[in-house]
């Protein structure tokens, strides 16, 4: 990897591993339930009990239970679609830097 003189190469096997388990550790920062629990905090502020009741008939209904399987289908991709392109992402931007070091280190 390095001997502590030179940077290491964003090529080095060890130095993509390093960078995915920190973009899973970004990806881990907040759980399902954190995310659920400020959600509820502040979506329901905004309706009274009669609005909620209307929803719960909503999404009780057969197109209502359509709406909720294609939202989880859709949620689960789009989650797994922003996780690859914030890896790609990051993956290039850790890459430019690595360069500029090297490029300050090397005058």
């Amino acid at each position: 990897m390095t001997d502590g003189s030179t940077l290491a190469s964003p090529d080095d096997p060890e130095v993509r591993k390093l960078f995915t388990q920190l973009a899973e550790r970004l990806a881990a920062l907040h759980t399902a339930k954190e995310y659920m629990d400020a959600w509820s905090r502040s979506y329901g502020k905004e309706l009274a009990e009669s609005d909620i009741d209307n929803m719960l008939k909503y999404y009780r209904s057969p197109v209502g239970k359509r709406d909720i399987r294609a939202s989880q289908s859709a949620i689960a991709a789009f989650s797994q679609t922003i996780a690859n392109e914030q890896m790609v992402r990051m993956t290039a931007l850790t890459e430019n830097m690595v360069k500029e070091l090297k490029a300050i280190t090397t005058k």
